[in-house]
């Protein structure tokens, strides 16, 4: 594997690898959509955020030189390019073709908010004669949600030039096509046939359907399958192109139709798209000696940009794409990251699980960014809240937005009063779990099958004793003196209870919870890293911890255990 260097930033920006070093393609996405790729540099799919579903199938891509067998994807093998914005795929079609295929989900003021990708194709002859080579793009035109049912009471038909499918009872339509016109265009309800066509160099009159309806592709359980030949001369070592586009839009063809050819239209979309990374990437540079961290924190912003998305319901990053499902811890965390990178997202994000925060004052597990549901698991605590007013803190130092604080205040202080109201006859937060796996679990590590974990739990605690003290801080900034002495107090008081009844001397860490029964679970696992990242022991215990976490039987090539 190679990498290139971007030596006006002074940053790494892209990496080149060949296919069998590949075991996933990228994910790439824009403030609504995801578009993912296969290791062959197929598009697995193209999902939308406002309703939360994949709404275009598998893409592929087969070439044909005259004069040559039909080579398909399967028989090719690429080498790629990874950048920021795009993934860049090259390989030989025989002897006298070289491909680059660009796959990108446009991106910047103009396109970042159209659910759609671009697969743009450069075929260059290398050979000192003119040749006629067959490109044949073919896809599933429904959109089929992981083990789910394929989407329902599609009409797809073709004009000779472009495929539309569209959703007789929600209107919603996706347009495929590109920019020069095909030679043929065929509809499908098995694959095969479609494969069987581009295998003997045609796609051929006899297996045209220029329509299938809901009722037709129900015989086939709603599978339906497109094709376009395009037939392109390209001149003794020239380059032709091609775009290839798919456009989504929920309200229907129109609006649909105007974002595909708007996409085609724009010489340039592929430069915008490039440009807005470039802009984001230039902000929060991290300048170090080890070209793999400074590279690292490269992709960690890319894929930060990548991920952040603008839902019915707010903006937020989803930790399992393509997906509406906003965590909240995952979103406290995420802020530590954007408030450098691009502060008005982390604001934003915030503000969906302040609206969201349960009466009492808990911070709820997640929300759905479509319907805006939201639950926590019937836990009465839980590591979301008192992560959230760690966020809101770290917001406030990279924003110094006295106004915003003095708005959020209020909520916080609400928060922290629920937190303190979750204690035990020992004073420490108390978890009463009344179940097991995602019901029995109060900390990060929520999804184990069979498994519980509540009462005390040592991260709870930790990340509580640091929220009070982010409170006290902000009401000193506030100048709220009475709640500064109050929640600072509590902090101190809570500090001292883990100390009592959650720090073991005999091991020199602390304990992972008792739970409802009083019943200890001492082994020494990686939630000790909790109580120091919170300074609850002192700094002496702080570091015996962090040797101890570093000792072979915790370490791995791939990071703690």
């Amino acid at each position: 594997m190679d990498f290139t260097y971007d030596a006006q930033r002074n940053e790494y920006s892209a990496y080149v690898a060949a296919e069998p070093e590949i075991p996933f393609g990228a994910t790439l996405g824009n403030f609504k959509t995801f578009a993912s790729c296969t290791p062959k540099g197929n598009v697995r799919g193209l999902w939308d955020a406002d309703t939360d579903q994949i709404i275009f199938g598998s893409h592929q891509i087969a070439y044909r030189v005259e004069g040559e067998p039909t080579l398909f994807p399967r028989q090719v093998t690429r080498e790629f390019t990874f950048l920021p914005y795009a993934q860049v795929a090259q390989f030989r079609v025989g002897e006298r073709v070289q491909v680059t295929e660009t796959f990108f989900v446009p991106h910047g003021q103009e396109h970042g908010r159209r659910v759609a990708f671009v697969v743009d194709v450069v075929v260059h002859n290398r050979s000192d004669s003119p040749l006629r080579v067959a490109v044949f793009p073919w896809a599933l035109l429904v959109g089929q949600r992981f083990y789910g049912e394929p989407e329902p009471e599609v009409r797809a038909q073709t004009d000779g030039r472009r495929i539309r499918a569209v959703n007789e009872v929600t209107g919603a339509a996706r347009i495929w096509g590109a920019d020069r016109d095909p030679h043929e265009c065929m509809l499908a309800l098995r694959e095969q046939v479609l494969l069987s066509s581009m295998e003997r160099g045609a796609l051929v009159d006899g297996a045209l359907l220029d329509v299938v309806t809901p009722s037709l592709a129900e015989f086939v359980s709603r599978r339906i399958f497109g094709a376009f030949e395009y037939r392109v001369q390209v001149a003794p070592r020239e380059r032709e192109e091609l775009r290839l586009a798919v456009c989504f839009h929920r309200d229907g063809t129109a609006v649909a139709e105007a974002g595909f050819e708007a996409i085609l239209a724009d010489r340039e979309v592929q430069q915008k798209t490039a440009a807005f990374y470039a802009e984001r990437l230039a902000q929060a540079r991290f300048m170090v000696p080890s070209p793999e961290i400074a590279r690292g924190v490269v992709w960690a912003k890319t894929n930060m940009l990548r991920v952040a998305k603008e839902y019915p319901q707010g903006w937020g990053s989803t930790n399992s794409p393509p997906s509406d499902i906003l965590v909240s811890r995952d979103t406290s965390w995420f802020v530590h990251g954007y408030d450098y990178l691009w502060p008005q997202f982390s604001r934003d994000a915030l503000e969906v699980f302040n609206r969201c925060l349960e009466p009492s004052g808990q911070v709820v597990e997640y929300v759905r960014g479509v319907s805006g549901y939201k639950t926590s698991y019937d836990l009465n605590i839980n590591d979301d809240t008192p992560l959230h007013l760690v966020a809101i803190l770290h917001h406030y130092n990279c924003t110094l937005d006295d106004d915003w604080l003095r708005d959020v205040y209020p909520l916080c202080r609400r928060i922290a009063e629920y937190m303190l109201s979750q204690r035990d006859q020992n004073g420490l937060l108390f978890c009463h779990a009344r179940g097991v796996e995602l019901f029995g679990i109060s900390s990060w590590r929520n999804i184990i099958p069979q498994y519980n974990l509540d009462g005390a739990v040592t991260e709870i605690n930790a990340e509580a004793y640091f929220a009070l003290e982010a409170v006290a801080k902000m009401a000193a900034v506030l100048e709220i003196g009475e709640d500064w002495r109050y929640f600072g107090d509590a902090a101190t008081a809570l500090r001292e209870k883990m100390m009592a009844h959650l720090f073991n001397v005999d091991t020199g860490g602390f304990v992972l919870n008792y739970d409802q029964a009083q019943n200890y679970q001492d082994n020494f696992t990686a939630d000790e890293v909790f109580p120091v990242l919170f300074e609850v022991a002192d700094a002496q215990r702080r570091r015996a911890i962090l040797q101890r976490l570093q000792e072979d039987d915790f370490t791995t090539p791939v990071g703690l255990r």
